[in-house]
């Protein structure tokens, strides 16, 4: 009977009823007209066997009547959970079938409303994914950038990596960076989906350099109107743009131009959200540049040999020049410079020639006076400021230091170097700095 009965579970309710009608009414009836025709009595037995069928099929119908009511039954229940207040008594129905359908129709309507909700739904789902993604892809570039920049690279490699980053987060087809040099005055671009020629034409008009007075983000798409900036449509060939400007402090040093070419576009908050971001963090390199040029003017000392270096010895030069020639007295200038030096530095270590220029300062300082001044000229350069020396006291004191420093050469270092050596008076040679390095400068490269 359990098999029975997950078979008949497994039947559709019209299978059902065909069975049971077979079962009540066709099986019987082929028996009494078989037994009618050919004059057959039907004994106890056929009639048992009929019992017997007439009673599975009215089983059969007992069955799907009961699931029926079952459905019927837990139709209410669910209906009344989805309904809470739905007062199920007040349908105006004839019998519990017609109530069942009407059930039904309310289901099917709750069930298209939540098919509405999750649609809506797995559309809010999708937005959020994306704006999420998104963010995702600004914390990872910014974050690279940051790796980026603590490598010491050159800033502009790192606004270059930070404008293309902006072109692959938000929805556009250029990206613009340009920053305002400090000293100079130049404009300093960096491009994504665009020609520089093109960039550099949004700034060729003098009124158009009002990009520099914005002072807040301003937005043209279809929901936003930036009239004052209408040219940076029709010169860039765009029909929607975010421009937000770069501050220093509270001087605007510069400006992000996001745009895209869409008809009936409008960005979205998320961009807006990414161009400040990317604002910020541009400002921020921008401002460690300008104070790593300040801290570079103000260093006196080369970092490595403890001597000053190119920029304060030429100072000191100048100003020894100046007083040799208020007081008449002669002033000499001695370079030595390593011949190929970078293929001196592939064949050996880098640790090994630092140390070999430290100690070469060290001869240099103990074979000249403490009044001479030293200093590190190039890599592979180091001048001698010899005060009250001219060109033939300078030759004896650049013999010494060569005799000296080959001597040293030979005794450390497997690889020798070839080491020039080249000197100048003034006013002999040249009255200002420039004119005794040129001299200098012919003769290293003579030798």
């Amino acid at each position: 009977m359990s098999k029975l009965k997950v078979s008949l579970d497994a039947m559709s309710v019209k299978r059902k009823m065909r069975v049971a009608i077979t079962l009540i009414s066709l099986l019987p009836l082929i028996v009494f007209v078989y037994y009618h025709f050919n004059i057959y009595r039907i004994s106890k037995f056929i009639f048992f066997i009929l019992a017997a069928i007439v009673g599975l099929g009215w089983w059969v119908i007992l069955e799907m009547v009961t699931s029926i009511v079952n459905l019927y039954t837990k139709s209410q229940t669910a209906l009344q959970e989805i309904v809470k207040k739905a007062d199920l008594s007040s349908v105006n129905v004839d019998d519990e079938v017609e109530r069942l359908d009407t059930i039904f129709d309310m289901l099917s309507s709750k069930v298209r409303e939540n098919v509405e909700e999750l649609k809506s739904l797995s559309h809010k789902t999708e937005k959020l994914n994306k704006a999420f993604a998104q963010k995702v892809h600004v914390i990872s570039s910014l974050l690279q950038a940051n790796i980026l920049f603590s490598k010491g690279p050159p800033s502009e490699q790192i606004f270059q990596f930070l404008t293309e980053s902006l072109a692959r987060i938000v929805t556009a087809k250029i990206v613009i960076t340009c920053l305002k040099h400090e000293s100079s005055g130049e404009y300093i671009f960096f491009l994504s989906g665009i020609e520089e020629n093109k960039a550099r034409a949004l700034l060729e008009k003098e009124h158009n350099q009002k990009i520099f007075e914005l002072k807040e983000r301003c937005v043209l798409d279809q929901g936003h109107k930036a009239d004052k900036f209408l040219f940076i449509k029709e010169v860039l060939g765009i029909q929607n743009f975010i421009i937000s400007p770069i501050y220093l402090k509270t001087e605007v040093v510069g400006f992000i131009i996001v745009g895209n070419p869409l008809d009936n576009f409008t960005f979205p908050a998320d961009d807006f959200e990414s161009v400040e971001l990317f604002s910020h963090n541009m400002s921020i390199v921008w401002e460690h540049e300008r104070l790593h040029k300040k801290v570079e003017a103000l260093e006196m000392i080369d970092p490595l040999m403890g001597i000053y270096n190119e920029r304060f010895f030429f100072v000191r030069l100048g100003e020894e020049i100046k007083r040799a020639s208020t007081y008449q007295r002669p002033c000499g200038v001695l370079v030595m410079e390593i011949k190929s030096y970078s293929e001196y530095r592939e064949l050996m270590s880098t640790l090994e020639v630092e140390r070999i220029l430290k100690q070469l300062v060290t001869i240099c300082k103990d074979n000249i006076r403490p009044i001479d001044i030293l200093g590190r000229i190039q890599d592979n350069q180091i001048g001698v400021i010899l005060i009250e020396r001219n060109k033939r006291q300078s030759g004896y004191v650049g013999k010494k230091l060569q005799e000296a420093i080959e001597s040293y050469l030979r005794e450390v270092s497997s690889v020798i170097p070839r080491v020039s050596f080249a000197l100048a008076e003034n006013p002999v040679d040249g009255v200002d700095a420039a004119q005794l390095f040129e001299c200098i400068s012919i003769q290293l490269r003579e030798q």
